[in-house]
């Protein structure tokens, strides 16, 4: 996946080079005018600047979007480890990961980053994960649990869970910048 990033960066700054070369006249004259300082402005504009924290959390948990999360620990999610899985990789074959390797990769790269500054600094960087599957096996659980063992916050920003609730263009970035805040 990093190749492949790279070789879309490399593909992107080919493209504005040669954008570049054509339209560079174009281009000196619309900086000229009014083009840098718009971008910095949008940047530096906080949308919540008179408001507090804590008036930002109390919005979010009335809005339903800030939740609290269950007190499950991640030894609750309980499952067997595959040693079918293990012979099949040492074949060069993936199998279908087990309940084991589910809740053994939700501590490295969820709990160990999030509850330990030592490990987040040293560790390779996961910004997200992805939990996908069946309903019923566990996905909210592991949610749970994440959040129990490393004291984070819950924001819970589905689809369901916001429709209607911050309507707009501008209701939207201001759901998004509260959350971020």
């Amino acid at each position: 996946m990093r190749q492949e990033l790279k070789n879309l960066k490399l593909a992107v700054d080919r493209e504005t080079e040669k954008t570049g070369k054509k339209g560079k006249k174009g281009k000196k004259k619309k900086k000229g005018k009014k083009g840098g300082k718009k971008k910095k402005s949008k940047k530096d504009k906080d949308l919540t600047s008179d408001r507090t924290i804590d008036s930002l959390y109390q919005e979010l948990v009335k809005e339903g979007i800030l939740v609290r999360s269950k007190k499950v620990k991640l030894s609750d999610y309980v499952g067997e480890y595959s040693y079918l899985g293990t012979t099949l990789r040492q074949v060069d074959v993936e199998p279908m990961p087990s309940l084991t390797d589910v809740k053994q990769l939700i501590a490295l790269y969820g709990i160990l980053p999030l509850g330990s500054q030592s490990v987040h600094e040293k560790a390779p960087l996961v910004k997200a994960l992805l939990l996908a599957g069946p309903v019923g096996v566990g996905k909210k659980m592991l949610i749970h649990a994440l959040c129990t063992e490393t004291g984070a916050n819950l924001f819970n920003l589905s689809a369901a869970n916001i429709a209607g609730k911050y309507p707009g263009k501008t209701g939207l970035q201001m759901m998004l910048h509260m959350v971020f805040k």
